[in-house]
């Protein structure tokens, strides 16, 4: 997200999304012998998988604006409601999961991962809704 906020202005063609593509697989590839595990804070080689890490982030945002230049947006509202929210869908979504799942043992439910999926977003989107109208903040709008 920092990175994101950081290029938010910056113009990637798509030479320069291909230059840093390659660079993020020659990082990841020179860190494959490592392994990863982030709740371990375990990044193999740590300036390795940064900058393999930054260079796709950038990657992805490159590509995010070649698709967005070409695609109606009518499609993309849902996307870009998710983009402005991220931080409470980061704040909640695990203990949604988490409360999901309590709530499916206890009742000895087992669902598809899809209709999980939906169950999560069905609550994640109202919880979004309220805290951006009580916490009086989203993203675009100037904090006093």
């Amino acid at each position: 997200m920092g990175i994101g906020y950081l290029v938010k202005d910056i113009d990637l063609n798509r030479f320069h999304i291909l230059l840093l593509f390659l660079f993020a697989v020659i990082c990841f590839v020179l860190n494959q012998n490592c392994i990863w595990n982030m709740r371990k804070m375990d990044y193999g080689i740590a300036i390795l998988y940064m900058m393999g890490s930054s260079s796709s982030c950038l990657v992805l945002i490159g590509i995010c604006e070649i698709v967005c230049a070409k695609v109606r947006s009518s499609i993309l509202k849902p996307f870009l409601f998710i983009g402005k929210n991220s931080i409470w869908i980061l704040i909640f979504n695990n203990l949604y999961i988490n409360l999901l799942n309590m709530f499916l043992k206890s009742l000895s439910l087992k669902i598809p991962v899809i209709c999980f999926l939906l169950l999560v977003i069905t609550f994640l989107i109202p919880t979004i809704i309220l805290g951006n109208k009580f916490m009086g903040w989203s993203v675009g709008k100037k904090v006093k």
